[in-house]
Parts: structure tokens; C-alpha cells; sequence
């Protein structure tokens, strides 16, 4: 587990002298116990793309080993609006068929 001790170190203190944010910072003492946390290093083919739709940006990430995709992407106000009152008729019409029935 030592073997990345010393990048350990460097990206503590360089955190701590962020936070202090002066310069004339020396002598940083901490302690730290990483002995649970394991890093892992992985390459992955990765497509990047960048977008803009109407004048806002999106990204999406797609992986190249199984296609998935990651990212926003714009929705039509139009189409939710027409999907979630079909969606609402066809639930009132199968209520109201039920209760016709006298399924109840």
C-alpha cells in the first residue's frame, strides 16, 4: 500500500495549502490513515461529445466497450406535456370502463 505514499502526500498538501490559500505557507503537519482506500487506475475507450440545442450546451459520454451512454439531453416540453395526458385519459377511460362493469 505504500507504493503511491508519496502521491498520497503531494495531493494532501497541495489540498491543504488550497484551503489556506496564502502562499507563504510552510511546515504543514497532518496526519492521515489511508489504509482502507485502494486506487485503481483504468483506461477505457470513452467518445466525449459536445453539443449545443437552442443555445444550451450538453455532454454526453458513450463507452466504448458496451454502447452505454452517459449525459442530458433536451426534452420537448410539447411532447412530455401530450405523453402525460395520454397517459392520463387512457387512465381515467380504463377507471371509468372498470367501473361500468361493476368489477368493484
Amino acid at each position: 500500500m505504500d507504493s503511491n505514499a508519496d502521491d498520497k502526500r503531494w495531493l494532501i498538501r497541495n489540498r491543504i495549502r488550497g484551503h489556506i490559500n496564502k502562499s507563504g505557507v510552510h511546515n504543514i503537519n497532518y496526519q492521515t490513515d489511508t489504509s482502507g482506500i485502494h486506487y485503481r487506475r483504468i483506461l477505457l475507450p470513452v467518445w466525449i461529445l459536445h453539443y449545443s440545442y437552442r443555445s444550451k450546451p450538453y455532454k454526453v459520454v458513450v463507452s466504448g466497450i458496451d454502447g452505454r451512454t452517459f449525459g442530458e439531453r433536451p426534452f420537448s416540453k410539447l411532447k412530455v406535456a401530450a405523453y402525460s395526458a395520454a397517459i392520463s385519459a387512457g387512465t381515467i377511460a380504463f377507471g371509468l370502463a372498470w367501473g361500468a362493469a361493476g368489477i368493484l
